[in-house]
């Protein structure tokens, strides 16, 4: 529903362009363009504690290494991208008092990629179960 408030934005502001009907319509679009906002917030989305992770690979050889995420729960489930499980490390990130680290994840989660050449791998994430 989500995407389809996106697409149905999009349509409407390419419509208005197209339109050219002034900016007394523009309201309208305006009005859409926050409702579709406020859904796309991530506290609007139902099950917050579920989310995915793309890794794109644009060299033409294969990537296989860890990649780092922010991350701010302290347990977490990773399904690789046939549906196996993926071991992963959560680590805790370094915090230093002269910097503004309210806005830092206090963790990282370290997980083992594979991505082919040119190629991408979708990981989901999940921190309602731990490892």
């Amino acid at each position: 529903m989500i995407r389809e408030a996106s697409s149905l934005l999009q349509l409407c502001k390419q419509l208005d362009a197209v339109a050219d009907l002034g900016p007394e319509d523009d309201a309208d679009v305006e009005v859409m363009a926050k409702a579709s906002a406020l859904v796309q917030h991530h506290d609007a989305v139902t099950d917050e504690s579920t989310f995915a992770v793309t890794v794109f690979n644009s060299n033409s050889r294969s990537f296989s290494g860890l990649v780092t995420i922010p991350y701010s729960s302290k347990q977490a489930m990773v399904m690789g991208p046939k549906g196996d499980r993926v071991p992963v490390q959560l680590m805790k990130t370094f915090q230093v008092n002269s910097l503004d680290t309210n806005a830092r994840a206090p963790y990282e989660l370290v997980l083992p990629v594979e991505v082919g050449p040119l190629g991408y791998a979708t990981y989901i994430v999940d921190n309602s179960t731990s490892t």
